[in-house]
């Protein structure tokens, strides 16, 4: 897979400048052969719940496209019976809130946040408290 760049920079397009900071057809058609192979080697009902989670995730356009990579690989190996005990649109809010907490992680640095999500307030809940950190490895505790 060909680098990305960074977050914040746009790739220099040459010729139409209409078509800067799209990806062509055959980068979007590889993406997807490559969400489909994520898909592919997990059980049917696992994809299935996930392919429900990326779904949720709120927004529209290409940014929204993205989450929904995000979220098909942040719960690639988590269990069927995982999945299924939350709504799907609460486990996409809680992913992509540990995905924007991560963001703010300053490289060489790691984040732990301890707290208990309200669902007013967080757009997800849990009864116990949440540890999410972010480090190089992006656990989720």
């Amino acid at each position: 897979m060909a680098p990305r760049p960074t977050h914040g920079i746009r790739p220099q397009v040459r010729g139409d400048p209409a078509a800067a900071g799209r990806k062509p057809a055959s980068a979007l058609s590889a993406l997807a052969a490559e969400d489909s192979h994520l898909l592919h080697s997990i059980p049917a009902e696992r994809a299935a719940l996930i392919e429900r989670i990326a779904r949720a995730s709120p927004g529209g356009g290409r940014r929204n496209e993205l989450r929904q990579r995000f979220l098909r690989a942040y719960f690639h190996g988590v269990a069927e019976e995982d999945l299924a005990e939350r709504p799907p649109g609460q486990l996409s809010r809680a992913a992509l809130a540990h995905l924007e907490f991560g963001a703010r992680r300053a490289a060489g640095r790691s984040l732990v946040r301890v707290f208990n999500p309200q669902m007013e307030a967080d757009g997800f809940s849990s009864t116990p408290s949440a540890w999410p950190s972010a480090g190089p490895s992006w656990r989720y505790t």
